[in-house]
């Protein structure tokens, strides 16, 4: 099985390294990629529901927070893994308002780092789904 992946980013060398990362694991699907968050709300507002979403918070057009507030309101991504990233700090959150699957990984970052919240990420949603 292919696990759906969307990338959002704003950086174009950085999205590109997201996508050939995505690509040397054939676990991965090829990724939609959204270059500002307008692009990643029209995907979702689409009917894009991903397993896994990579979220750069400083986006251009819509700003990151604004997509995250998107995602954890839409029950289409109750299970979905969540990994945002940043270099401004943390994403505000209530406790009642996190998604189970999301994880914070600020910027800058290795890809082993990367690969540790996605695979934590992905863990917690699957906890999500044999709890329900």
């Amino acid at each position: 099985m292919r696990i759906g992946v969307l990338v959002v980013e704003d950086d174009p060398d950085f999205s590109n390294a997201l996508r050939e990362y995505f690509a040397l694991d054939p676990t991965w699907g090829a990724p939609y990629l959204a270059r500002d968050g307008a692009e990643a709300l029209a995907l979702v507002e689409g009917g894009v529901v991903p397993e896994l979403v990579l979220l750069d918070l400083e986006l251009p057009k819509v700003h990151g927070r604004e997509v995250l507030s998107h995602l954890r309101a839409d029950p289409r991504f109750r299970r979905t893994a969540v990994v945002v990233t940043g270099a401004h700090g943390e994403p505000g959150r209530e406790r009642d308002q996190f998604l189970p699957g999301e994880v914070w990984l600020p910027k800058p970052f290795q890809m082993d780092e990367l690969a540790t919240a996605v695979s934590l990420a992905i863990s917690r949603s699957v906890e999500m789904v044999s709890a329900a």
